[in-house]
């Protein structure tokens, strides 16, 4: 059930003493005109003081000028749902490449915006959508990434039936798929945020944040596996290695059936119909007893070896996020005699 948000209320001074407890009142300096957040849930309410804006540093200098370990901090932070980040430096100026390489990483990232910028550093300010977001929006997001994948993988089909400029096709999918990890680290900020921020949990409970960032997570392994295939593939083509017409056929099969189990998963995740979990389970059994059993694949080929297990991966994480979205409705009923 979705909560409400009540808008922000001033406190008076004898609600203090009648319905607060008065140690948390004093553990948290609160006063007579202290600004409240009060949350409605369906069985109990938040109260909690408003909270200051998050704010995170990162010193160039500290980090040798490292860029990649001045993203890796800025990526941390923003996941992490932090509202402003300052990169600095302790001279009077920041180099003019490394700031030009800081700008174009950290503009990629979703919502992300230089709010201001002087001689020796950068200030940015990151927005979401938070204040505005709805369960089935999240859920939107997520069905949205599985069907970039599910386009990645036809196209993948595509390629094995030697298209005009298949190669071509590859690389613009890989530039889809990168997309999927700016998607994912977004959505994780997200759930960062609600996990902190109680106000803004479009879940029923703080244990369906931690389902879903298993989700993500998982989404995005299954990213990570199928940009590795894609890599494979483009190898074979530059290399001007052919696929048997037996194993092109094996593998368009294996995709389909891939392609299939990803539709019913995304289906999965939106209604929580338990009868998909009969199908989806007896699908990836298929799919496991082809990739094992197929005595026609030539295994002591490189390239097959390789783009078979991937194939096993991307298995491996279909299961994985199977798991994923029956953590989160797989929920015991409580009964209250």
């Amino acid at each position: 059930m979705k909560f409400t948000i009540r808008r922000v209320q001033k406190v008076k001074e004898r609600n203090y003493m009648n319905r607060l407890p008065m140690a948390w009142i004093k553990q948290n300096n609160l006063d007579a005109h202290a600004h409240l957040i009060i949350v409605e849930k369906p069985t109990h309410l938040i109260i909690k003081r408003q909270t200051a804006q998050s704010y995170a540093v990162i010193n160039i200098d500290e980090l040798n000028h490292d860029d990649s370990l001045i993203m890796y901090m800025f990526m941390t932070y923003y996941i992490h749902g932090t509202k402003l980040i300052k990169v600095t430096a302790n001279s009077t100026s920041m180099p003019a490449n490394l700031r030009r390489r800081i700008i174009d990483d950290a503009l990629k990232l979703i919502g992300v915006r230089l709010s201001e910028s002087g001689n020796n550093y950068l200030l940015f300010e990151i927005e979401d959508n938070i204040h505005t977001l709805t369960l089935q929006e999240f859920q939107e997001n997520i069905k949205k990434i599985i069907t970039t994948l599910i386009l990645a993988l036809y196209n993948i089909k595509a390629s094995l039936n030697n298209i005009t400029d298949n190669i071509l096709v590859l690389e613009e999918t890989l530039e889809n798929l990168k997309n999927i990890e700016y998607k994912y680290k977004y959505m994780v900020r997200l759930l960062s945020r609600m996990a902190i921020e109680y106000e803004y949990n479009v879940f029923n409970s703080l244990r369906e944040v931690i389902d879903y960032v298993l989700l993500l997570r998982d989404l995005d392994r299954m990213r990570y596996h199928t940009n590795n295939l894609i890599i494979h593939l483009i190898n074979i083509y530059n290399s001007n290695a052919s696929l048997s017409i037996n194993f092109r056929d094996y593998l368009d099969n294996l995709l389909d059936n891939i392609i299939n189990v990803l539709n019913m998963l995304s289906n999965y995740l939106v209604n929580g119909d338990f009868t998909y979990l009969v199908n989806i389970r007896n699908v990836i059994n298929d799919i496991r007893e082809s990739i094992s059993d197929n005595d026609k694949i030539d295994r002591t080929s490189r390239y097959i070896h390789m783009i078979l297990y991937e194939l096993r991966r991307i298995l491996g994480y279909c299961v994985a996020i199977m798991d994923d979205i029956s953590q989160i409705y797989l929920v015991p009923r409580f009964e209250f005699k």
